[in-house]
């Protein structure tokens, strides 16, 4: 059965009348309005050849609204379309059943929509807008970002665009001007923690640590429990040498999140590079307990038990860790290192061997089973060594050299 206008718009009442039927007042009304509209329907039929229909263009542009109120999409774009189909140039038609595509996701279509209303009203900036929004969303940045250039030079004080405009530019990897597009957002919205985040971002894809801090210390002042942000923060501060702050903030990492092991993994390195072997002692083993078969923690701390000379802890951590991973190469190294240390050559001698078996470009191996050989007198031995260790490290090679003909 072919729905008519008229009969469009009854059923619309008669909806509206059954869902306020406890209101006797409205009902009155709607019931007159319905009587209307037969006489209006009356009259429309008796016209003569030449006379202009009466038009419902913007009653059904309000039946759409309703809808679209509702979150009825389908029903709305229906609505539009009625308003269309009256008057074939209704831009407002043309724009609301376009956002009714946007919110379904059906963006190609909503483009379409988007681009007559701007034929019809060239300078509606809410309509490129929306154009730049649905090509952010199917992930054409550059097209996108040509319509948001348009709504800037529309209203410069359309201060969303730049938001969208800056994750274009970010998605693109243009950071210079992400930047520039999330900072004039910020000035109007100073708080958004999403646009500071990507704005730290930026500033870490371009190794600007400095500026990406202070981003990270804004955030921390509106969400002073993120624990991602303080690992942010202590990797920055990593990153430019600030291992005092680093830790701090690595530490308030590890308050709300006990089980981040990536914190508990920067906090060991510092420490190491600081030669601070207990407390590397310590963060190791509560890594430990964090990941029981973390490999990277338990040689970690075989180094800082090797570091602060506690060779047979050492040793001990090293065959737990060959226990875990029977093909850990460092771990035969350092075990190897700690016997050499013990002044057991010949033990030393044979876990280097172990060592360079799986990995043949070990150069420290290399570098130290030359150093067996030469408290051996095995200088042939030695210079075997040195000769292969300079194929992987020139600078440990030329260092043996020196130790064997010094010697």
């Amino acid at each position: 059965m072919k729905v008519t206008g008229e009969t469009f718009i009854l059923l619309f009442i008669q909806q509206r009348l059954y869902k306020m039927r406890k209101n006797s007042i409205l009902r009155a009304l709607i019931f007159l309005c319905l009587i209307l509209v037969f006489q209006i329907n009356v009259l429309s039929s008796s016209s003569q050849n030449n006379e202009e229909k009466i038009k419902f263009t913007p009653f059904y542009s309000s039946i759409g609204d309703d809808y679209l109120d509702q979150g009825k999409y389908e029903e709305a774009i229906q609505a539009y379309e009625k308003a269309i189909q009256e008057e074939q140039n209704e831009s407002y038609a043309y724009f609301q059943i376009g956002y009714c595509k946007f919110e379904l996701g059906s963006y190609d279509e909503a483009i379409e929509y988007f681009k007559k209303r701007i034929d019809l009203v060239p300078d509606d900036e809410s309509a490129y807008y929306n154009l730049g929004l649905c090509y952010y969303n199917l992930k054409n940045h550059q097209e996108s970002i040509e319509y948001l250039k348009k709504v800037i030079e529309i209203d410069k004080n359309y201060i969303n665009c730049y938001r969208i405009l800056g994750n274009c530019y970010y998605s693109l990897e243009n950071h210079s001007e992400a930047i520039k597009s999330y900072r004039k957002y910020l000035n109007n919205n100073p708080n958004d923690i999403d646009v500071l985040y990507s704005l730290s971002n930026c500033y870490v894809s371009i190794d600007n640590y400095s500026e990406a801090i202070d981003c990270f210390k804004e955030i921390l002042k509106l969400d002073p429990e993120n624990f991602e942000l303080y690992f942010m923060l202590g990797f920055s501060y990593y990153y430019i040498e600030e291992y005092v702050k680093s830790i701090e903030s690595l530490n308030q990492t590890i308050r709300i999140k006990p089980d981040h092991i990536e914190a508990y993994s920067i906090i060991s390195e510092i420490y190491l590079l600081l030669k601070r072997y207990t407390p590397a002692v310590v963060i190791c083993e509560k890594a430990i307990k964090v990941e029981p078969e973390n490999i990277e923690f338990y040689l970690k701390l075989g180094k800082a038990l090797y570091g602060r000379k506690s060779y047979h802890e050492a040793i001990n951590i090293m065959i737990d860790t060959i226990k875990l991973d029977p093909d850990c190469s460092e771990a035969y190294k350092l075990w190897g290192n700690c016997s050499f240390q013990l002044k057991d050559f010949s033990s030393a001698k044979n876990l280097f061997k172990k060592a360079i078996k799986i990995d043949k470009k070990n150069a420290s191996a290399h570098y130290l089973l030359g150093l067996c050989y030469v408290v051996e007198n095995n200088q042939d031995l030695a210079v075997s060594e040195y000769k292969v260790l300079k194929e992987i490290d020139k600078e440990l090679a030329d260092e043996l050299f020196e130790i064997i003909f010094k010697k």
